[in-house]
């Protein structure tokens, strides 16, 4: 059997659920549930019927084989920056990506997503989608006190005034680390609506949203 040939044999061992290498292999090892070669810098597949839908790749890995996650449990998958290519179908039914780079970074990895469209945080430091704890008035302004931000979003602020019409909207970014966002109030508003979004693209909503009477 070729190396390459490993992830589909992973990939249709359906009801695999760990994954154990010899104590003293030279060519291969596992952390439980993912095949990796002796220094982890290869990822050939992940035991399909593994009881968990998280994953965190090896820090030093630099390619994902194919079909690696394609039909397991895996839903939310964390990659490192060592990674440099990602072949066809290998994060396939991944439906968010947490990478830990930059998207110019992202942009750089051989990979090819031609058949399905999975949502992509970049800068993660972790997977815990970032909540708003508070909003408070500030004269003028708005302050946002965030929680477990942990990976690059989108912060949008709408001032609507008594008719429910806006008067403005402020976009701000907010990266891993991020606890406090300000925005200004637009003249006239009455009420000021905060919520997070992971990009302006696919405006996918990360946590409740807060509104607030202007006094």
């Amino acid at each position: 059997m070729r190396v390459g040939e490993i992830s589909y044999v992973l990939r249709d061992a359906d009801s695999l659920e760990t994954i154990e290498v010899q104590s003293g292999s030279k060519n291969f090892c596992a952390d439980g549930i993912c095949l990796y070669n002796a220094d982890k810098t290869f990822l050939y597949g992940i035991a399909r019927s593994a009881n968990q839908n998280k994953y965190i790749v090896a820090d030093n890995t630099t390619r994902i084989y194919p079909a690696a996650f394609a039909s397991s449990n895996i839903t939310d998958i964390m990659i490192p920056k060592s990674v440099t290519i990602l072949d066809r179908t290998s994060l396939y039914t991944c439906k968010d990506i947490y990478y830990m780079g930059s998207q110019d970074e992202w942009n750089k990895i051989e990979t090819n997503y031609a058949y399905y469209n999975p949502s992509i945080h970049f800068n993660a430091t972790g997977m815990e989608p970032p909540k708003i704890n508070a909003v408070n008035q500030l004269n003028n302004n708005v302050e946002i006190t965030i929680e477990d931000a942990e990976y690059d979003s989108r912060l949008i602020a709408v001032s609507s005034d008594g008719d429910e019409q806006m008067v403005s909207v402020d976009m701000l970014d907010v990266q891993a680390g991020d606890t406090v966002k300000t925005v200004n109030i637009g003249d006239g508003a009455k009420t000021v609506k905060v919520f997070i979004w992971d990009s302006l693209e696919s405006m996918k909503p990360l946590c409740p949203a807060i509104e607030i009477a202007v006094e």
